[in-house]
């Protein structure tokens, strides 16, 4: 147990039976630390600590790491060219999305995959990094991806409408975005007018009674406080050059600036996009301005960190606040 403790304390409590025997333990001994209660047999060939915690999308994880079975989770790519990716309904369910049953779940692969299991299907396709997003630690395709992958398979409309409805209220996908990717799939939905993906979405959220209109006025989303924000800060800012006296005003600040954002966004969903991105870095100017934050010297990557793995996805408009600030990147992408 103690040595595949390697492997199990970044991989949600789990290990692989090939894993273990790269470190020399056989199949038959982890049959014997099941049998002895100390491991659980999630899927063939993937073991669990009975000391770790069960998540609801343990199985979906177990089937990820089976995928490649050899290779430790923190060492495949995004892009796993000899794995795959969460995709379809299992997508979406992962992100907590509508009420859409999964009877299998779908990984999308770049290669033509196939198994025994009767609960794996495999979809083969090319994804791009930006079709893919981590949900604890699992790759799944985006909800924005996800969405046009059940267009695609001619999924009720009702049960897009509302996974529509439920990521656009959790900022999970943008209006601006879906009209311009849904497109193509107008004609399938018996919308008479090809690639108008706004007249598509139309015609979806009349299905479950609401419109894009109502999405667009909608109240602005809550924000978590910013003193959540601020102890985070400065657990992670050690060697930052922020004093600990500037956290509080520098996260509420940017607390308040992206929900005005975020709501800004949702807005200027029709609006030309060429413009949306200055309006939007105004609106947030406009908020951090108001709490007066300080002009700051070069920050460390622990906060750009934080900004990258932040809920509200506007790392664009966050560089050129920072710009406006004084901020410089420490390196090349932040």
């Amino acid at each position: 147990m103690k040595l595949i403790s390697g492997f199990t304390a970044d991989q949600w409590g789990m290990v692989t039976a090939q894993q273990a025997k790269s470190l020399g333990i056989s199949r038959s001994t982890l049959h014997r630390l099941e049998t002895a209660g100390h491991l659980d047999r999630v899927r063939h060939g993937v073991y669990a600590s009975t000391a770790a915690a069960i998540t609801a999308s343990r199985d979906q994880k177990a089937a990820w790491l089976a995928l490649n079975p050899s290779t430790p989770a923190w060492e495949r790519p995004l892009l796993d060219p000899d794995g795959g990716v969460l995709s379809h309904q299992a997508a979406i369910n992962l992100h907590g999305l509508g009420e859409l049953p999964a009877d299998r779940m779908t990984f999308t692969t770049p290669r033509r995959r196939t198994s025994r299991d009767p609960d794996l299907w495999f979809k083969r396709a090319q994804l791009a990094e930006t079709d893919v997003t981590l949900v604890d630690g699992l790759p799944a395709t985006t909800v924005l991806r996800t969405i046009c992958d059940l267009l695609d398979q001619h999924i009720d409309g009702s049960h897009i409408a509302t996974i529509i409805r439920e990521g656009v209220i959790t900022n999970l996908v943008h209006l601006d975005d879906l009209t311009e990717a849904i497109g193509p799939y107008a004609l399938r939905y018996g919308v008479r007018r090809p690639g108008d993906g706004l007249a598509l979405l139309e015609h979806l959220l009349a299905e479950i009674g609401t419109s894009v209109e109502d999405l667009v006025t909608r109240p602005a989303p809550v924000f978590p406080h910013g003193h959540a924000v601020a102890t985070a800060l400065a657990a992670m800012l050690k060697d930052s050059h922020v004093s600990s006296h500037d956290f509080p005003r520098v996260a509420n600040g940017l607390a308040e600036a992206a929900a005005q954002a975020s709501h800004l966004r949702a807005t200027l969903a029709e609006s030309a996009a060429r413009g949306m991105n200055a309006s939007m870095t105004h609106a947030m100017l406009s908020a951090l301005q108001k709490h007066k934050i300080p002009t700051i010297p070069p920050i460390s990557n622990a906060i750009l960190q934080i900004l990258r793995n932040s809920t509200v996805p506007y790392i664009n408009q966050t560089a050129q606040i920072a710009a406006g600030l004084g901020i410089r990147a420490p390196h090349e992408g932040s």
